[in-house]
């Protein structure tokens, strides 16, 4: 997050550093808790600040271009782990995928999440 977004946004110096906490190694703590890993310290406090500085900076991101079908697309890179069939079928609702219970990373750009799940890309 750069200066001009911080303020854009109206970030809390508090939201700005659980933000900054979160892009370094602290983010597999934050995720394990999330994920239900975790319970020697549940980083409360620090959760709902990264919360709460994302809903922020959403309000001021445009979401990504659309794709050819008119829908918008994300790619995660997800290196040393198979998905089970059942993630590519839709259901009767017609929803197919997952749920992550913590925080992910995604990218508009298929060769980054390539690069990050080891497959190249470029």
């Amino acid at each position: 997050v750069g200066l001009k977004e911080a303020v854009e946004a109206k970030l809390t110096l508090a939201e700005l550093v659980a933000l900054r906490l979160y892009t370094g190694p602290m983010y597999m703590r934050y995720n394990a808790v999330l994920r239900g890993f975790y319970s020697r310290n549940l980083y409360t406090t620090t959760l709902h600040l990264i919360v709460s500085g994302l809903r922020k900076l959403c309000r001021i991101t445009a979401p990504p271009p659309k794709n050819a079908e008119g829908g918008r697309e994300v790619f995660r890179g997800t290196g040393g782990m198979a998905l089970p069939p059942d993630f590519f079928h839709s259901d009767e609702q017609g929803f197919a995928g997952g749920v992550e219970a913590a925080f992910m990373s995604t990218t508009t750009d298929r060769k980054v999440a390539m690069r990050y799940s080891g497959g190249g890309g470029g």
